[in-house]
């Protein structure tokens, strides 16, 4: 999670939400200064009158283009990330090389890459809590429940948004090869370790769903908190949103669904 920070306004987003257009454009144009945090859960300095702004994106499309650059990544740069994991490296200096996208453009390659993907990872959605696949607007929740400004901007708007409020345009991320992600998603209507995907981003897409709706631009922050809460909740009972669960990050995920939970009982103290 990126958040770009000024004179107590935070923007934030995700990878594959613009992100890399968004570091360029802060860094050059104006004071808002950068930090990465893993997730909210963790403490972040401000005070309640800031004001966040959050960059989202259909959990759906999002998840697509970050299983490109998880499986591009894990191709061209090896998957030490992965435990006792060692694997061949393809010689190619960038992936993102017209040379290198022919190779994905091919379904049948792209296939055989993720099949060989999915047994190091165990089936895991999240690819070892991979920042670009993981599910990540419970952040968005977490802010809302404890009363603070929230503004949504989805990706479809952002240049818009940029334009309006900084009055220049902002140059656009790499985009993957269009045929690259038509077999990403083929993989994953045709592949048996995908067959929990749909409950995997449930809670993602109800939240992504609520958040970018007409009726959540006219609620009052008490009617937002008391959704917020309920969707942490469906999000913290949906054991598919953390399919790392049954993988190598169990604890991780144990005790950030604990964190999670210490944050609805301490605002239900107050």
């Amino acid at each position: 999670m990126i958040i770009f920070s000024y004179n107590g306004h935070h923007i934030v987003t995700s990878q594959k939400i613009a992100s890399t257009g968004l570091k360029s454009f802060f860094e050059q144009n104006t004071s808002y200064k950068k930090t990465e945090l893993p997730s909210f859960v963790d403490e972040h300095s401000d005070t309640i009158n800031d004001v966040y702004t959050f960059i989202v994106r259909n959990p759906r499309k999002r998840y697509i283009s970050g299983l490109c650059e998880v499986l591009q990544g894990t191709v061209f740069y090896g998957i030490e990330n992965f435990k006792n994991t060692t694997l061949h490296k393809v010689d190619i200096e960038n992936k993102n090389s017209e040379s290198a996208q022919r190779l994905f453009d091919d379904f049948q390659y792209v296939e055989n890459k993720m099949n060989w993907l999915m047994k190091i990872v165990r089936n895991d959605l999240s690819f070892g809590n991979d920042p670009h696949t993981e599910n990540w607007l419970y952040n968005i929740l977490i802010k809302l429940i404890k009363g603070y400004s929230v503004e949504i901007i989805d990706l479809t708007d952002l240049d818009n948004w940029v334009n309006l409020n900084f009055d220049l345009p902002m140059s656009k991320d790499y985009v993957k090869s269009k045929k690259f992600k038509n077999n990403i998603e083929q993989y994953i209507q045709d592949n048996e370790s995908f067959v929990n995907f749909k409950y995997y981003i449930l809670s993602e897409q109800n939240t992504y769903d609520w958040i970018t709706s007409e009726t959540f631009k006219n609620l009052s922050i008490y009617d937002k908190e008391n959704k917020a809460k309920d969707l942490i909740i469906e999000t913290m009972g949906n054991v598919f949103g953390h399919e790392t669960f049954k993988n190598h990050h169990n604890l991780f995920y144990k005790e950030h669904l604990n964190h999670l939970q210490d944050i609805l009982d301490e605002i239900e103290e107050i």
